[in-house]
């Protein structure tokens, strides 16, 4: 899990942008509406919006270069 469990929260850097991700088994692992990183078995990891499109609302493609870090607590 590279350091990182379910319910931890970290920082994806897009460029100028960064959005805070809740890291989930499952997309439900969120509220809805909520950004969520879910880890799958093999290492990858997708980015989503929990019944949302990801794409429509930050306007990041698929493949974009990315930075990761941990989110400050809150």
């Amino acid at each position: 899990s590279a350091g990182v469990n379910t319910g931890d929260r970290i920082v994806f850097k897009f460029d100028a942008k960064e959005l805070v991700f809740t890291v989930g088994s499952t997309y439900s692992d969120v509220p809805e509406g909520e950004n969520v990183a879910v880890l799958h078995r093999e290492g990858t990891v997708v980015l989503a919006v929990y019944n949302g499109s990801f794409t429509e609302i930050h306007g990041i493609e698929s493949g974009a270069t990315f930075s990761v870090s941990t989110a400050p607590a809150e």
